[in-house]
Parts: C-alpha cells; structure tokens; sequence
C-alpha cells in the first residue's frame, strides 16, 4: 500500500519483448536508432587524412579510399572536387572507390604501393 493507501502492483519481465525476439538488430545503427550523418564521416576521414600526412614524410602518396555510396554523393556534389581538394592540402592522390559492403559511418583506406588497408594504422578508429 502506498502513503495515499493505493494498492501498487508490478510484474517482472520474465521474456524478452515480442519485437526483441522477432527481430534483428539494424546493422548500419547497431540497434540505437540513429545512423551517423554522413558529413560526420566525411569529417573523419579528413581527419584521418590530416594525421596520415603528418606521420608520413613522404609526399605524393597514392592511397584508395573506399566508403559508402551514400557518402560518396555528398562528396561529388560539394564546390570543389574533393580529390583536388585533398592534393592540395595534403599533397596526397586519394581515389574515392564506392563500396556497397561498408556502413555509411564506416571507410577504409588502401596504399596502392602494396594494396594493404592502412586504415587502422593511422585513425583513432
């Protein structure tokens, strides 16, 4: 009984709910419903960019970078073709490849010297 002399009664949830069991899990959100903004992984990969060019001394690299064809369309629409873009700002070629596979939050970037993803090796990802 409550202070106000209400009779309070609970149940425990002894099953998961009928959407939990009939359904799976979104794969571009993992399940919190909300999907990156595909100018957040723009700005990622620029900083990636950034960080590539300070730890590599050597100009003029050659790299591929694979992202979402979701992000790609932002990237072709802006001002300035965002290949130059980042040539003149890094002195770095970057080939801009669509790959269906990846999220719209999510990018890998190829050295075309040896075609190893070095994605990992200088992002905070």
């Amino acid at each position: 009984m409550s202070d106000f002399g209400i009779m309070q009664i609970t149940r425990e949830r002894i099953r998961p709910s009928l959407m939990q069991r009939m359904g799976d899990q979104c794969p571009a959100c993992g399940g919190s419903g909300v999907v990156q903004a595909r100018f957040t992984t723009i700005n990622q990969i620029e900083r990636w960019l950034r960080k590539y060019a300070l730890q590599h001394p050597m100009k003029f690299q050659q790299l591929d970078l694979y992202i979402s064809p979701t992000v790609v369309e932002p990237l072709q629409n802006s001002d300035m073709k965002t290949e130059l873009k980042w040539f003149l700002q890094h002195l770095l070629f970057v080939q801009v490849k669509p790959d269906e596979s990846l999220r719209s939050d999510d990018f890998r970037f190829y050295s075309r010297k040896n075609n190893k993803d070095i994605t990992a090796e200088y992002g905070d990802i």
